[in-house]
């Protein structure tokens, strides 16, 4: 086993003085001469699979002792568990866990003593079986650790998980990289919350690592025994413009040189793990560099490599494009197998002491042994997948600068992004299936990423930063197409004809259909027509002897549909046999429901379904896009003009399901991924319904109207670059708590959908939905920019916009709040916030720029609290020596702007848990226009009484040509101040 070093291996000593000397060569010239290509090399190491050889700290490991109900040494968790003396991996006995309904908690625990003196790994694992157990893979099915570190803080939740269905015995591992030293292990075995049906585990184990290993991307991995020479390579380089500098080694493509404002990052000896490398995951590899040769033509750098012995190529080409590096290309397979293979791209540099952006309002010191990464935790279980889709590691300072590894949105992929603090590499990752049944994309998958500066400031951090770059570097994915100041809140269904005085609501977009086009018009109201809901087909069950929970049974009654049905539902039918989604054993995806849009919650299937539009079956001629979008439906434009769009249902909703239908890979437009237990290749159902609704906004934009889609950002960053209306339903009434989301889940709908509008609906019991209770949502949406509203408990019946009652008495709410949120809206979040609070209580977001910029405060404490609010003049583009007023706007106060160096300064009082909405505007602002002129003059005039002629020049008392703040001050003062 070869030793983690942080210093350069031995083997390289020699070579510094000539890879210092190269380092200072000149950029080449923009033709370089041909570089012989240089062999791939291991990056790192991986460590066999299964359980190393250290001793095992679990006692009773095998669950051999003990009673005929207990296991030694093994606590009961929950409602407990059983001995199964019948059933065993190894030996005679096992624990069982049988749940037999949702909410159902059983488990096992031991606790384990370790008191370590200084942090070292844990690995751990066992074996586990199925039986009939529901659901997707996740935590409450699991082995789960929570660790207790020597000074008293935790680290929660490390698991490792187990196919759902039922499966024969299967080993499961993972590792621990402590950031400090463990006092002691919490190791369970769990079944709980969604999941009926029963599970085994035998077999267990914990072990004490050595300290020279790391882990990189979840695998165990060690430093290779003699890392290659590069010193002495000639270097290509790319210069973003802004004081980013990346220098390649042009035989083998590796990263030599990387600077930031001048500073170089690349530590010494590190340069062979920067670039291009990868790892065939089916078979177990090593990380493997491409090598190859770098070329240098028209500004780009180009990079071509193969790995035989891997079978797998690539093709790269490095562009500098609106500030900064854009890189793409293609891996391709040359065996013409399935391949899963997940392909990297690393900058090496030490980044300890640096920060980790987590999100726009926080982040964390680069440090200890764990890997930092931002990956979604709602449900996706196909494989880690970052939640946004830029990152920041920001070195230390109030003006620092930072790095920043980003993805574009328009083309989904299984990506991450990861800072490794002791490899010390700053990268990304692409889990990729490779497939000749991959028509489109036969054998070969492509990629794209960004590599930019950011730079932070007062008020501004390194996410934030990252983001603006983001949006300036991209900003095709953040079209605007709604009018700002036209924008508003969202309602589903409800008929608006009955409404009076709807105007008080201020409601802009109606989820609907066609019926309601002619009122909707002439109450200048957006019908959204309801087009579809693309992952789904909701089978209704009308024979009362099908069993809507027995798959053959459920199966037969679709094939009947479609052998003997008629009508729309012979056609869906069809659809769904054509485009049905496969698990990995081969069988139709479905859900047995009861919901209440669905055969009137009676029998009930829900099938997940492709609808990618090139899905193609035989011998069907249907599928599910043809079914949703078609002449018939886009006729509509012709006969009902006054449609302004279409509306798309449950975006996300399915995202994390894996399709293994062989056949519908050719109709895969993006690249396949791999399921990361059984590495078989599959399809993303989000992708898929990513392709349905670009094809389908690409029309729908094309006739100059209007795309919105529900479920939108559930952890997941695709899909908001095409439409120009995001929103999901939420309910915050839960376990008899009103309880808004967090700060973190509000901000990420914000910082996902930038500058375009944003709605929710309150889907709740509407009897918990108190007054009081709606100013709360109306006031923490305000603060994020999000336009409220609401919907129906059950998403079906009792709806809220049927209720005049409910409506009426909101209406006062409606009135004060929408308006507010229309005008930050029409003045667009500012990323950069460019201010700050004295309170850490007190967050802060920026709407708009310069004069009349608005800046929302929420106060997170259940206490009154008053802080000092800065704003950073240059920045928040003011003038740095103008005089200012704010207007609280909830309230109506208004407060004097202390100005100082480039500063402006008050200090409000903030309700507990309450938000403010302040708006900057000069001193002598009487009309609360945000502009000082003739009115305002007019307006003091009136309040002492007297009369000037109505010539404009006549209240320019000090004969500047202008009448600005010193005319309203020489008025006040000449008449009675």
């Amino acid at each position: 086993m070869s030793t983690w070093r942080i210093e350069i291996h031995r083997s390289v000593v020699c070579s510094l003085a000539l890879l210092l000397l190269v380092l200072l060569i000149p950029p080449l010239s923009i033709q370089a001469a041909a570089q012989t290509p240089v062999d791939g090399w291991t990056v790192l190491e991986v460590m066999p699979p299964g359980p190393p050889t250290q001793p095992n700290l679990l006692l009773n490991s095998g669950l051999e002792s003990g009673s005929a109900t207990s296991a030694d040494h093994w606590a009961p968790y929950g409602q407990g568990y059983a001995v199964d003396a019948v059933v065993a991996h190894s030996g005679s006995r096992s624990i069982r866990l049988t749940n037999a309904s949702a909410g159902d908690e059983r488990g096992a625990s031991q606790v384990v003593q370790l008191n370590q003196a200084v942090a070292q790994p844990l690995y751990f694992g066992g074996w586990s079986r199925a039986a009939n157990l529901t659901g997707q893979p996740g935590y409450a099915y699991s082995i789960y650790l929570d660790i207790q570190y020597t000074d008293n803080t935790w680290l929660w939740g490390q698991v490792v998980t187990f196919a759902t269905g039922t499966h024969d015995w299967e080993y499961q591992e993972s590792y621990v990289l402590p950031a400090k030293p463990i006092k002691t292990v919490y190791f369970y075995l769990l079944l709980r919350w969604e999941y009926t049906g029963s599970v085994w585990f035998d077999d267990l184990t914990l072990q004490t690592l050595p300290g020279e290993l790391a882990v990189f991307d979840d695998v165990l991995v060690a430093a290779p025994p003699t890392p290659p020479d590069l010193s002495g390579q000639p270097l290509l380089n790319l210069s973003t413009g802004d004081g980013l500098d990346l220098s390649l080694t042009q035989a083998g493509g590796a990263v030599a040189a990387l600077t930031l404002d001048g500073a170089p990052l690349v530590p010494t000896g590190r340069a062979y793990t920067g670039g291009f490398f990868v790892r065939d995951v089916a078979n177990g590899s090593d990380f493997v560099h491409f090598g190859g040769a770098v070329s240098q033509a028209g500004g780009a750098l180009q990079q071509t490599a193969s790995l035989p012995a891997l079978g797998l190529t690539l093709t790269a080409t490095l562009t500098v494009q609106n500030g900064h590096l854009d890189i793409s290309g293609d891996l391709g397979d040359t065996s013409g197998l399935d391949r899963a293979v997940t392909l990297y791209f690393a900058l090496p540099f030490d980044a300890s002491g640096w920060t980790w952006g987590d999100s726009l309002r926080s982040g964390r010191p680069i440090a200890g042994a764990a890997e930092f990464r931002n990956t979604t935790s709602d449900g996706w279980s196909d494989g880690p997948v970052s939640r946004t889709p830029w990152s920041a590691v920001t070195a230390p300072g109030s003006s620092a600068a930072g790095l920043s590894l980003a993805f574009p949105l328009d083309a989904p992929r299984q990506v991450r992004l990861v800072q490794g603090p002791v490899t010390r590499q700053f990268y990304l990752a692409f889990d990729l299936g490779l497939s000749s049944a991959a028509s489109l994309n036969p054998s070969r998958a492509s990629f794209r990423f960004l590599i930019y500066r950011h730079s932070v400031s007062a008020g501004v951090n390194g996410m934030r930063a990252a983001a603006q770059r983001y949006y300036d570097a991209l900003p095709a994915l953040f079209t605007r197409r709604t009018p700002p100041g036209g924008e508003g809140i969202w309602v589903a269904f409800s008929d608006l004809d009955a409404i009076p005085n709807l105007q008080d609501f201020h409601i802009v977009y109606h989820e609907g259909d066609l019926t309601q086009v002619p009122f909707d018009d002439g109450a200048g109201v957006s019908t959204l027509r309801y087009v579809s809901e693309p992952w789904s087909y909701w089978m209704a069950i009308s024979d009362p002897n099908v069993n809507n929970t027995d798959y053959n049974q459920v199966l037969a009654y679709l094939q009947n549909q479609y052998v003997n049905g008629s009508g729309w539902e012979q056609q869906m039918a069809e659809a769904t046999l054509s485009a049905g989604s496969f698990d990995e054993a081969g069988r139709y995806r479905y859900e047995a429901t009861a919901a209440p849009w669905c055969n009137n919650g009676g029998n009930c299937a829900v099938f997940t379904v492709n609808p990618d539009p090139e899905v193609s079956v035989a011998p069907y001629t249907r599928n599910k896009a043809q079914m949703d979008w078609n002449s018939s439906v886009w006729g509509a434009y012709s006969t009902v003009p006054g449609l302004d769009g279409e509306y798309i249902d449950s975006f996300l909703s399915q995202a994390p399901v894996y399709n293994f239908r062989r056949e519908h890979f050719a109709a895969a437009a993006e690249p396949l991924t791999f399921d990361p237990a059984s590495h078989a290749l599959a399809i993303p159902e989000v992708f898929s319904v990513y392709e349905f609704a670009r094809w389908l906004s690409q029309d729908v934009h094309a006739r100059g109207k209007l795309m919105m889609a529900n479920a939108m950002f559930l952890g997941l960053p695709w899909g908001g670059d095409l439409f120009d209306f995001n929103g999901s339903e939420v309910n915050w009434y839960e376990s008899g708590q009103f309880t808004p989301p967090s700060d973190d889940r509000l901000l990420y709908l914000r910082t996902l959908s930038y500058q375009k509008p944003y709605g929710t609906l309150m889907n709740m019991n509407f009897n918990q939905l108190t007054y009081n209770r709606v100013e709360t949502y109306f006031q923490i949406s305000l603060f994020y920019g999000i336009f409220p509203s609401m919907f129906s408990a059950d998403a079906s019946g009792n709806r809220y916009w049927d209720q005049p009652a409910l409506y009426n008495r909101d209406r006062p709410l409606f009135i004060k709040y929408i308006p507010l949120i229309q005008a930050i809206s029409q003045a667009g979040w500012q990323p950069l916030t460019s201010a700050q609070s004295s309170s850490a209580s007190v967050y802060l977001e920026r709407y708009g720029a310069g004069v009349g910029l608005y800046l929302a405060g929420r106060n997170m404490t259940a206490g009154t609290v008053a802080p000092t609010l800065t704003i950073f003049s240059a920045g928040a583009g003011l003038p740095a020596n103008g005089a200012f007023s704010v207007r609280e706007l909830i309230a109506g106060t208004r407060q004097r702007v202390d100005a100082s160096g480039g500063q402006l300064t008050w200090t409000p009082t903030l309700p507990a848990a309450g938000v403010a909405l302040f708006r900057l505007c000069p001193l002598g602002d009487v009309d609360d226009t945000c502009a000082v002129d003739v009115v305002d003059v007019q307006a003091v005039a009136s309040f002492f009484g007297q009369t000037v002629p109505p010539a404009p020049l006549a209240y320019d008392f000090d004969q500047d040509g202008t009448v600005d703040l010193d005319d309203v001050m020489l008025a006040a003062g000449q008449w009675g101040w």
